[in-house]
């Protein structure tokens, strides 16, 4: 664990300061952390939900009733051109996103989070749960980057932290743990995500099987549709 998970630098404090702070918050542990992280420094920041329709009802709750209390409101956006989530956007590619044609995050995430940011006043600094422990892709994510497609500063505070310092800033907090974690999901967001492991659809398949249900007859409709 780190000596001091809660520590930014003067630098980190300089800029958020004199910045519009934009935390994307996603529901799980390690936005959650960012939170708790800002608050604690003292730094004012808004929280913005991406809204895929893709989520499991929980993450949904639990930002309402959870982190709304505690950080204030959450923005919750989404795509103007694909209203109905996933589902619009599937049906309109005609094939499910996979590992190689990750389509999914760019559509749903990416776009509608850049359109929202050039509302905001500049300069702005967007914060994102990004621990380089997570993935080998990972492993060389910046602290601080650019992103000129948005003219904004891309702020990752978490990026040295381990799994361990991230469940330690929620008890410290007395911050309860989205309730999936608690049910054995790796992740939260997606519900499932392309990156899940079998586990993980195991146990969906075991707690929500309606979402499976779903699933089937979204690729049923696609078989039929290719066939016409």
């Amino acid at each position: 664990m780190m000596d001091d998970v809660w520590k930014l630098t003067e630098e980190d404090m300089e800029l958020l300061k004199e910045s519009t702070v934009v935390l994307s918050m996603s529901g799980g542990k390690d936005s959650t952390a960012c939170a708790l992280l800002l608050q604690r420094n003292g730094i004012e920041f808004s929280s913005v939900f991406m809204d895929t329709g893709w989520e499991h009802p929980s993450v949904l709750t639990y930002i309402k009733e959870t982190l709304e209390p505690r950080f204030g409101e959450v923005v919750v956006i989404s795509s103007d051109k694909y209203p109905g989530g996933m589902k619009d956007l599937i049906k309109k590619k005609g094939f499910f996103p996979s590992r190689k044609i990750r389509y999914c995050t760019d559509e749903l995430k990416i776009k509608p989070f850049r359109s929202f940011l050039k509302t905001l006043e500049s300069p702005i600094v967007y914060v994102v749960g990004i621990r380089r422990e997570e993935s080998k892709k990972r492993q060389k994510a910046e602290r601080w980057k650019y992103d000129s497609k948005t003219d904004a500063d891309v702020f990752s505070p978490l990026v040295n932290h381990s799994f361990e310092d991230v469940i330690a800033m929620h008890q410290q907090s007395y911050m309860r743990p989205n309730p999936l974690y608690l049910e054995g999901a790796q992740r939260v967001g997606c519900f499932p995500c392309i990156y899940s492991r079998k586990s993980e659809i195991k146990q969906m398949a075991e707690t929500w099987p309606e979402r499976v249900q779903e699933i089937a007859e979204l690729e049923r409709k696609l078989t039929l549709a290719r066939k016409e």
